[in-house]
């Protein structure tokens, strides 16, 4: 909601216990959107499994993220495409210093959960990040201090763990879907390559094959 502010928590302690405890019993995950310190706290206190954004995060939820080993959804591609979405949108000058605020603050949060251990999901904000654009995020995640092929793995092997599927999807191995891409360059020299996908295959079957005369 315009003009809301990013650091307030929406829910109660005992509103988000409820939903924490009641999908768990029930053996599913939960991922809290929280972008204030005080959220990212209380849903890391009480169970939540992942936290979505993280972006003003402060020490004492970075010691409990790394402490209950929460993941966290960085998507930091938001930052720079909001502000553009907020400007078409016509939006008023306090909500864009907002913005500019949020971002620079998560730029330097998630770089700090990375250095300090704090496992990475790989994720964006559709629709502020298109489908289809999704692969924009890579290099900020390299940027704020995964390796390549942490980031790879962070949209591959470590969600598939997270949702408990490792036997079937995340890795390249006899049994697994077969859910291959290839680009046209290393991806471990260029992060970058995976923003021009040359040639997918879903379930065994391609999809898109460019081909160079």
């Amino acid at each position: 909601m315009s003009g809301t502010d990013p650091r307030v928590t929406q829910f109660s302690e005992q509103e988000l216990q409820a939903v924490i405890s009641t999908a768990h019993r029930y053996g599913k995950k939960v991922a809290v959107h929280a972008h204030g310190a005080d959220g990212i706290r209380l849903a890391a206190k009480l169970g939540a499994d992942s936290i979505e954004h993280a972006s003003l995060l402060d020490d004492e939820g970075l010691k409990l993220l790394k402490q209950y080993q929460v993941h966290i959804t960085p998507t930091l591609a938001i930052d720079s495409l909001a502000r553009e979405h907020a400007v078409t949108a016509g939006a008023n000058a306090a909500t864009l210093k907002t913005l500019e605020q949020t971002a620079s603050l998560h730029k330097q949060n998630i770089a700090r959960a990375i250095k300090a251990g704090v496992p990475v999901l790989f994720g964006t904000d559709a629709p502020i990040t298109p489908h289809g654009t999704n692969a924009i995020e890579f290099r900020f995640l390299v940027e704020a201090g995964l390796t390549p092929l942490q980031a790879i793995q962070a949209a591959t092997l470590t969600p598939a763990k997270w949702l408990g599927a490792e036997d079937s999807i995340g890795s390249l191995e006899p049994g697994h879907y077969a859910d291959i891409i290839a680009v046209s360059q290393n991806p471990l020299s260029n992060i970058r390559t995976l923003e021009q996908v040359q040639w997918v295959m879903k379930g065994g079957k391609v999809y898109k094959e460019t081909r160079k005369d």
